[in-house]
Formats: structure tokens, sequence, C-alpha cells
């Protein structure tokens, strides 16, 4: 048999893990960061059974969109679970900090969620009933007009006490396909998508200031924002296919060889 290692599984819940590697043929995991947190729990044999097949989106239904011409008005959206590693509350107060600088940001929140009742307070707290919506959840068509009507999707994905994290968000492949600006959080498997400078922007998790910078970044400089996101679009092409690294789980169920670490 094999299984799929993700996120919670292995970062929270590690029950029986090494006994499960142990009799599997292979472990399919999502990131390089996966891979080596499997080898310092479990050693390098248990690694070798170890293969990278990444998530994927449909690139057929998240396509480039055309950036908007300036208005002074930032739109920044978060497609995301109303859950606490996903770090809303820091971008909330991020987009607080930025409307006390003069700066004319709208922010977006796709996503249901437990935190939605905090979140609403905070909202209200704050005063930015007209600059931030809770959309709830959407269909994915509906998100893709969210994604194309943004000029920048934020993640400020954070660790839980309890150890809970993200693996590598799919919405951030979604929002690259999309070729739209991303800013996300330096955390597990993110930098393996988002590469800082390259096609995105990284910044520490709970780190309000640095989301401040990065947005303040973006809307003062759009046409490097955008050249971020081609290239994010190309890395999603190169490495977050869907039918390619679906072919690539169905090649190792019928028994292909697992790829060396660091092999294309």
């Amino acid at each position: 048999y094999s299984f799929t290692a993700h996120a919670h599984d292995i970062y929270v819940d590690r029950t029986m893990l090494g006994e499960k590697v142990r009799r599997a043929d292979f472990v399919a995991t999502i990131s390089d960061f996966n891979r080596r947190l499997l080898e310092e729990e479990l050693g390098a044999a248990a690694a070798s059974k170890v293969a990278i097949v990444r998530c994927g989106v449909d690139l057929g239904a998240f396509t480039p969109r055309t950036p908007r011409p300036p208005d002074g008005t930032l739109r920044a959206c978060c497609v995301a679970g109303l859950r606490e590693k996903k770090g809303h509350r820091y971008l909330i107060d991020a987009v607080s900090e930025l409307r006390d600088q003069g700066r004319d940001v709208r922010l977006s929140l796709v996503g249901e969620g437990e935190l939605r009742d905090e979140l609403t307070q905070q909202v209200a707290r704050l005063g930015l009933e007209d600059r931030v919506e809770l959309l709830g959840h959407r269909p994915r068509a509906e998100v893709s007009r969210v994604l194309h009507d943004s000029d920048v999707m934020v993640l400020p994905s954070v660790e839980t006490e309890g150890g809970d994290m993200e693996g590598i968000p799919v919405a951030l492949m979604e929002a690259l396909a999309s070729e739209v600006p991303v800013v996300a959080s330096r955390l597990s498997g993110i930098p393996e998508l988002v590469i800082d400078g390259t096609t995105g922007t990284l910044v520490e998790q709970r780190d309000v200031a640095g989301l401040v910078r990065a947005l303040g970044d973006i809307q003062d400089h759009p046409d490097a924002a955008a050249e971020r996101a081609r290239e994010g679009r190309r890395r999603v092409l190169e490495a977050y296919d869907l039918q390619r690294n679906t072919a690539e789980l169905c090649r190792l169920f019928a028994g292909g060889a697992i790829p060396a670490p660091g092999a294309p």
C-alpha cells in the first residue's frame, strides 16, 4: 500500500507514522519541506520511500488576468477557510494600519469557518466595515472572478500553538496561475512555490508590519508585482500542473521508481 503525507497528518498527529512508512511501498508527499521533515523524524531509510508529488491546479480554470490600470485603490483578497492557521487577523490589522497611513485598500475574504464571528467583530472594532468584506464560501468560478478583480492575493499563514500549519496552499497556486501577485508567509513548503522577490513576496508569520510593507510596495510598484506574478504562473506550469502530477502519482501506483531528491 501507499499513503500521502500532507500536513496535519505529519505536523500534528504522527500516530504510528514510523510503522506506516515502514510497511508502505512508497509515501507521496507534497513538498521538499515535508520530505526533509520525514527524514529528520524517521531517518534516511524511511525517507528513501518518499516521493514528492505536488498538489496541482486545473490550469484551464485559472487563466491569466488582465491587470487593471492603477486607480489609487489596492484591491486585495484572501481565499482561505476562516481558521487560525490562515492568519486572517494579522491581515485585517495590516489593512487597518494601511488605512491609517492614508492608503485606500479593500480586502475581500473568501471562505468560511469557525472564526467568522471573531473576524467580523475585529473588522467592526477597527472600523473597517467599508474596507473588508467576508464573502463566505464561493464556487470555483466565482473564486476565479474574485482573483481576476484583485491586485494581490494575501495568505498570512501561521503555525498554531498545537503545531498545525499549511502544506502548500492550493489557493496560492490558483492565484499565481491567474497571474495575480501574491504575499504569503515564509512557512513550511510555501517558499517552494512563492520564491521571495521572484514569484511573489514572503513575510514572516504574524508580521503585521511586514504585510503593510509588502502591500504598500505592490501598490507603489504594480509593474514589478505583475512581473513576479507572470513568473509565478511559469512556476505553476512547471511544477503544479494537476494533470502532470496526477500522471506521476499513477506512475508510482504502477510500480515506477521513486525519483531521487532534487530530480525534475
